[in-house]
C-alpha cells in the first residue's frame, strides 16, 4: 500500500484587496489541478463553514471497488472497499 498519511498541512490566507468572496477567490484560483469550492449555507451551526482546496497530495478514484490511487506521478490500482482504504491511511 502507500503508507500512513502523517503530516497534512492547512494554511489560511489571506486576500488579496480587489477578491472580496470566495467566488471571486475560486475564479482566480480555479485553473489550479482539482480545484474544488463546497459553500456551506443554511442555518445549522455545522453550515458556517466553506471549503477550497486544490492541487491535492493525493487523489483516490472509485468505481464500486476499483480503485486507482494517485501520489504525484505514481498510480496504483486496487480491487478494494475506498473507505477501508482511506481508512488504512
Amino acid at each position: 500500500m502507500w503508507g500512513q498519511i502523517t503530516d497534512i498541512k492547512i494554511a489560511a490566507l489571506s486576500p488579496p484587496g480587489s477578491l472580496t468572496g470566495l467566488e471571486q477567490w475560486f475564479s482566480a484560483l480555479r485553473q489550479q489541478p482539482y480545484a474544488m469550492l463546497l459553500l456551506s449555507g443554511g442555518d445549522l451551526d455545522c453550515a458556517r463553514y466553506s471549503l477550497m482546496g486544490w492541487d491535492p497530495f493525493l487523489v483516490l478514484r472509485a468505481r464500486g471497488k476499483q480503485l486507482d490511487l494517485q501520489i504525484g506521478d505514481r498510480h496504483q490500482n486496487l480491487v478494494a472497499n475506498p473507505f477501508m482504504v482511506l481508512d488504512e491511511m
